[in-house]
């Protein structure tokens, strides 16, 4: 649809890879996935994704989360199951350091600040607000890469 229309998507302040005018692509989080990336990548270079949930070849937790993922579940994870595993572990986190009552659970989760995790969130602000709540994903030639 870009293309029919004369605009071809690129990195703000570069030179478009095809004809047309350019333009900065910013996506919400439910326009990214895997699919997207097959059938339309060569046509979203630059375009910048929000992402809850990205497979970052830096970040090892989350590509041993996805190998378990994959052998147990015969597919890749989604944002809703890394939400959910971060979710477990904040608990099992809590019960494995003496939480055994609903009380002392309920404390140790109020006082969770961080701890690995595999979706964006990256742990918790004093304020109890998500650290990162999304990651920001740049559509490189070579695929998606995560931004600073």
């Amino acid at each position: 649809a870009l293309a029919a229309a004369g605009l071809t998507s690129a990195t703000l302040g570069e030179a478009s890879a095809g004809p047309g005018q350019p333009v900065q692509l910013l996506v919400p989080s439910v326009g990214f996935d895997a699919e997207l990336i097959r059938a339309a990548g060569r046509y979203l270079r630059g375009a910048i994704f929000s992402v809850p949930f990205f497979v970052d070849p830096a970040r090892p937790a989350v590509g041993e989360f996805v190998e378990r993922y994959r052998a147990q579940f015969n597919e890749g994870p989604t944002y809703p199951s890394a939400f959910a595993y971060d979710a477990f572990n904040v608990v099992r986190r809590a019960v494995e350091t003496g939480s055994r009552t609903r009380a002392a659970l309920r404390a140790a989760l109020l006082a969770a600040r961080d701890g690995p995790a595999v979706a964006a969130i990256h742990g918790f602000r004093s304020s109890r607000e998500p650290d990162r709540s999304v990651t920001l994903v740049r559509m490189d030639a070579d695929g998606p890469r995560a931004l600073p």
